[in-house]
């Protein structure tokens, strides 16, 4: 269990794992340690600022609990409307928000978040 770490009114701060772009959805390993999240995984947030080196302190804005939209960068063609996925791509894993614009891979887009959940099926 890690350590407890209050609550807040905006973003929340994590040491990273790896090195990190901004704008990269991530999840929540142990310890407090923050890494790119895969498709099927449960995002916790999208980094704001980017980490260069394992162990770099990287603010996340955390989904259901940031204020407004978030940028994220693409990971394959995003389309206007479509589902993201936990890890920036279409939808086919874990839904992590909406895109409220298209982007085509690596390119950043505006998306309405939500608590990351399962996918419903087609």
């Amino acid at each position: 269990m890690g350590p407890f770490k209050g609550t807040h009114n905006g973003p929340i701060t994590y040491a990273a794992g790896e090195t990190l772009p901004a704008f990269t959805p991530v999840k929540l390993g142990a310890g407090g340690i923050i890494t790119k999240a895969a498709a099927a995984d449960r995002a916790i947030g999208v980094t704001i600022d980017g980490a260069d080196n394992v162990g770099d302190v990287v603010a996340v804005a955390v989904f259901g609990a940031h204020p407004g939209t978030v940028a994220v960068k693409a990971k394959g063609a995003v389309a206007l409307n479509g589902f993201i996925a936990a890890d920036g791509s279409a939808a086919a894993g874990t839904v992590i928000g909406i895109a409220l614009g298209a982007a085509a891979d690596g390119e950043l887009f505006e998306m309405a978040h939500c608590v990351a959940r399962e996918a419903e099926p087609a």
